[in-house]
């Protein structure tokens, strides 16, 4: 019955072929200081890319106005642009919008170093592009940025319900998540020292190449053959979630320092994940139990292991290829 369970994954083919693919844009990083009361120095970078960047730029409160001209410096993988600006009355209380934003799939990391010594860090994206300053975020938006961090991303979705589809029983469906998510658990909190450092190409290209084995043992399962993922699939799911917690441990800056208050963000973020992975894992038992008596044709089984291999191949091949181009 478990391979009713893999026909699932071919409507997750579909997404996946009209889907921008995850991990392929990096962060973008708005860092705001207060040198003197109203006065405000700021770093705008964004992740350089086969377009030159992104198509995005910071509208600051109408209340601010520049101070010196934008000093604009080029690296390997980044714009960085730098300036000085005049804020009447401050910052608190007014709104910073990411303009383009809502047309990407990249996220924006919003830092705040007021003068009195506190700091304020916001995570935009498509969905919540500006974001208003002094207000506070709630304590659960870190929570939900964690839980569609990982069901947004079609690669990374494909990673963690993967190996919970081709789990042979109930116990390996547990013992799967519970790899997952020691896994991601693992790389968040390597991630607050900042002892991950995460290069988004290579983390790709390993992504791509774990959704090319899944389509591998997919197939073998099918077809009633031996595999590796039958015979140690807590094993299987922490060697592929290894990618998927990098990946998510990377969803914000290396700019991201350790403290209290990214402590609590981190922690929160995480939850949203240890969240999805259980969704998930009740939608898979779910589905089991409903569809525990019906029977499909071999062929029917096999199709999607193929479609899934196929498109692992394809990301595998094109990011490898993106990844030597930018080593030469």
């Amino acid at each position: 019955m478990t391979g009713v369970l893999r026909a699932l994954l071919a409507t997750l083919l579909l997404v996946a072929c009209t889907q921008p693919q995850a991990g392929e844009t990096r962060p973008a990083l708005l860092d705001i200081r207060e040198a003197l009361p109203g006065l405000y120095d700021f770093l705008w970078k964004t992740p350089a890319g086969a377009q030159g960047g992104l198509d995005i730029e910071p509208q600051m409160p109408a209340a601010c106005h520049l101070r010196s001209d934008i000093e604009q410096q080029s690296t390997h993988d980044a714009l960085l642009r730098r300036g000085r600006m005049q804020c009447t009355d401050g910052l608190s209380g007014k709104t910073i919008v990411i303009k383009g934003l809502d047309a990407t799939v990249a996220d924006v990391l919003v830092q705040v170093h007021h003068r009195d010594g506190h700091s304020e860090s916001h995570l935009l994206r498509a969905t919540v592009p500006q974001v208003t300053l002094g207000d506070g975020q709630p304590l659960l938006s870190y929570t939900r940025q964690g839980f569609s961090e990982l069901l947004t991303g079609i690669d990374l979705l494909l990673l963690a319900l993967g190996p919970m589809l081709l789990a042979p029983g109930r116990r390996s469906l547990v013992l799967v998540v519970a790899a997952l998510g020691l896994v991601c658990a693992t790389g968040l909190a390597l991630r607050l020292p900042g002892y991950v450092p995460v290069a988004p190409l290579p983390l790709s290209a390993v992504q791509a190449f774990g959704v090319l084995y899944l389509g591998l043992e997919a197939v073998r399962q099918a077809l009633g053959q031996d595999s590796f993922g039958q015979r140690h699939p807590g094993a299987m799911a922490l060697a592929l979630g290894i990618p998927l917690g990098l990946s998510l441990a990377g969803g914000l800056p290396a700019s991201v320092s350790a403290g209290g208050e990214t402590a609590l963000m981190l922690s929160l973020y995480g939850f949203g994940v240890a969240l999805a992975l259980v969704m998930l894992a009740l939608l898979v038992a779910l589905f089991r139990h409903a569809l525990r008596e019906v029977q499909l044709h071999w062929l029917i089984l096999v199709l999607p292991g193929y479609l899934l291999g196929g498109i692992g191949a394809y990301w595998t091949l094109k990011r490898m290829l993106t990844l030597v181009a930018a080593i030469i």
